[in-house]
């Protein structure tokens, strides 16, 4: 699995309506940080994880989690929101979801 960082977005699950409070994304540091929606993301080097695409290119995210109720996994497409030279964390932007296997 390796490490990882947090994205606490409250999400109810399509299928059957279980709260899904934590994404995972290995789109940012990988430092195990939580990430709340509106938060400032953290200047990385000059490039992110994200296929190293510089930062001021940067428009999403990506981010995963399953139901653990359902066992239905989700993809998150979260977009980035750039105010004056920093970026913070925006609004989900899609879900795709498909069975857990």
């Amino acid at each position: 699995i390796g490490m990882f960082d947090s994205l606490n977005y409250h999400v109810r699950c399509k299928k059957c309506g279980h709260l899904l409070e934590e994404l995972q994304t290995k789109d940012l540091e990988q430092t195990l940080q939580i990430y709340e929606y509106n938060d400032e993301l953290p200047k990385i080097l000059e490039t992110l994880h994200n296929g190293d695409v510089p930062t001021d290119q940067l428009r999403y995210i990506k981010a995963n989690t399953d139901c653990s109720a359902c066992d239905l996994w989700y993809e998150f497409k979260i977009k980035i929101v750039k105010k004056k030279n920093r970026f913070f964390l925006g609004k989900i932007q899609e879900i795709k979801t498909s069975k857990y296997s």
